[in-house]
């Protein structure tokens, strides 16, 4: 048939098919575990997109196709593709995608979830998204599409990736795999430290993708993930890797961060949301490295709460995706193969969290760590918001600072988890098993240090200052010394400095420090201020020094933000929200949860939350020894 005839053919065919009512692209899908993939015809890169899609069971489709990763970008800045024989708008991003992904001369069958899934079908979309953590299992290997390399620095910004992985993993390897047993960094160092190679690398991390709740998924759960900023490739694996060092490594983290001030990476929390996918499954790609696969064999799989806590910092266009995204994850998933709650677009965010808040509640391993994660942003919204004071709401991201009640700690104020009871009470309360038992007779203003840098040794010191002529924790300690005695309270100032470290939480006790350590690791603190003020030079300190001091500053630089409180019976305390606090605020114990709690009685001897919080002398269950063996039924608290 003649070329000329072929094309008018053709043309007259896509009319047609313009000219129907109710055109669509898709076909429904048949009841079951049903999916689409995307045929993907050959072409070059600057030709039209054509391709078609296929209905294929999810298990029958194993290994078949390969699935793409990307960010949607702006939904109107579209353009059209030809797909079954229709003409369809898809964003420019998926676009790029498609033509740097297909092949050149056969077709290329993948998997893309703004095709593959009907977008404007809300039960269909409900239902696809729940299969999501199986179509990226399924596929051959995941494509992380980035976009262009428009400034030609991928190449570059990857190679010094892998230069320092290779550098890291043999030094690791010689260290008998240990973080801690690496020799410390001491410039020259053996890897570029080039600010203009470094800052190809920053921009990389600082790519949209890294920052959105589905693409964890969608690269945790797959066989392969390769990441293409443009036309160059890197494995996750090795982003990850250099991740891991950044994190583990404080000198390097320093250097680089004298290099490029603004260098984000992805942090722990952030490594362990990628490793609790399968990851003990071998031959996965979490232990293909040698400081990912340390970590990796390591780590033990977290609660739901730990997901959903460490997510909220992503970003998602829906804020019910914040929950959605991570139903693939075996803390989702209870011991009959259910997910926790069903992935429902029809229903409200409110709606939402409040089933997640119940389910979550009535298991043993979960419940005891949500009413920790509850944020409010101000005393005005925790007393008048919409939300009830004690659901946490999983897409609104805060300021990082640390988690007081964590599975890690020893912390263990309302004994054991078994304990723990929590139930509906009317509409949007909530009834615990809780007692109060002190109350904030005062509170310091909220603790908003700067952070001055200086040298030492090369490595950056970060210290808190309130003000120039004073330590940060001496001019505290003055305001708390002299405000409870004027209380007629007595604080001991060793206890003061054990509760600015919120009592060493992620070591065996709160006196695993004993006070003589103690007042040393602050002397050395000071001592590292004193020198960074009193000179612009370089200062050599002893390496035991040097840790020490880091040691403290990292510690204290959480307080950000925070309020020290005495209370009525003498006990000193520290709150993460200070500005939330106010004098006549109830000290609680909620059974079975690891950290006491600040809540404010409102009418009727009903509570709203305030936040968790570090009290000094509770910690270790000492409020719970008073009740023995006693009924501890009788005592409850409703939260409204």
């Amino acid at each position: 048939m003649p070329e000329c005839h072929i094309a008018s053919s053709e043309i007259r065919r896509q009319e047609l098919c313009d000219d129907l009512p109710d055109k669509t692209i898709y076909k429904a899908l048949p009841a079951g575990e049903f999916i689409r993939i995307l045929k993907l015809q050959p072409g070059e890169i600057d030709q039209s997109i054509e391709c078609s899609l296929e209905i294929v069971g999810i298990e029958n489709s194993k290994g078949s196709y390969e699935a793409i990763s990307y960010v949607w970008g702006d939904p109107n800045d579209t353009v059209e593709v030809q797909c079954n024989g229709l003409r369809v708008a898809i964003t420019v991003s998926l676009a790029d995608a498609l033509r740097n992904f297909r092949h050149t001369s056969e077709p290329r069958v993948l998997w893309t979830d703004a095709l593959c899934i009907n977008q404007k079908d809300t039960q269909e979309k409900g239902h696809q998204v729940k299969r999501m953590g199986g179509v990226y299992a399924n596929a051959k290997r995941t494509l992380v599409w980035l976009g262009g390399n428009n400034h030609n620095i991928a190449a570059d910004a990857f190679a010094l990736i892998l230069e320092a992985n290779v550098y890291f993993s043999d030094s690791f390897l010689q260290a008998d795999q240990s973080f801690y047993k690496m020799e410390p960094f001491i410039p020259p160092y053996p890897i570029c430290v080039d600010k203009d190679r470094w800052l190809g690398v920053a921009s990389f991390f600082n790519h949209p993708w890294f920052k959105r709740v589905w693409t964890v998924q969608e690269a945790a759960i797959a066989e392969e993930c390769r990441l293409y900023w443009g036309s160059v490739s890197i494995y996750l694996t090795d982003v990850l890797e250099i991740c891991v060092w950044l994190s583990k490594k404080h000198d390097f983290r320093s250097t680089i961060h004298t290099v490029v001030e603004e260098m984000r990476y992805l942090r722990q929390r952030n490594i362990n949301l990628y490793l609790q996918y399968n990851v003990h499954r071998p031959g996965r790609w979490q232990h293909s490295s040698p400081g990912l696969y340390y970590l990796a064999t390591r780590f033990e799989e977290k609660t739901f709460v730990t997901v959903l806590r460490a997510a909220r910092y992503l970003k998602a266009s829906d804020p019910r995706d914040h929950v959605y995204a991570f139903l693939g994850c075996p803390a989702a998933i209870d011991s009959e193969g259910r997910t926790l709650v069903e992935v429902d677009y029809m229903s409200s965010l409110d709606d939402l969290n409040l089933r997640l808040a119940y389910v979550l509640m009535e298991n043993a391993a979960e419940g005891p760590f949500v009413l920790p994660t509850v944020r409010h942003d101000s005393r005005l919204g925790l007393l008048n918001g919409v939300h009830p004071s004690w659901l946490p709401v999983w897409h609104v991201a805060q300021t990082y600072r640390h988690r007081l009640a964590d599975e890690r700690y020893w912390y263990k104020a309302g004994s054991t988890r078994e304990l723990f009871t929590a139930t509906q009470y009317g509409r949007n309360r909530l009834s615990v098993g809780a007692c109060d038992f002190d109350t904030v007779i005062w509170r310091s203003s909220t603790m908003q240090p700067d952070y001055p840098t200086s040298k030492l040794d090369g490595v950056i010191i970060n210290f808190l200052t309130s003000r120039l002529d004073g330590v940060f924790i001496d001019t505290l300690w003055d305001d708390v010394r002299q405000s409870s005695s004027r209380l007629g309270i007595a604080v001991r100032h060793v206890d003061f400095l054990r509760t600015l470290m919120i009592g060493y939480p992620e070591l065996d006790s709160f006196s695993a420090v004993p006070d003589e350590r103690q007042q040393s690791l602050f002397d050395v603190y000071r001592k590292s201020i004193s020198v960074a003020r009193s000179s612009n030079q370089e200062v050599v300190m002893e390496v035991d020094e040097r840790r020490d001091a880091t040691y403290i500053e990292n510690e204290l630089r959480w307080l950000s933000n925070g309020s020290i409180f005495i209370t009525k019976n003498g006990r000193i305390g520290i709150a993460p929200r200070g500005d939330l606090v106010e004098v006549g605020d109830v000290c609680c114990i909620i059974f079975g949860t690891t950290v006491p709690f600040l809540l404010t009685p409102t009418e009727e001897g009903r509570h709203k939350l305030i936040s968790e919080c570090y009290i000094h002398g509770v910690m270790d269950g000492e409020i719970m020894e008073q009740f023995g063996q006693g009924d501890l039924s009788k005592h409850r608290i409703v939260l409204e």
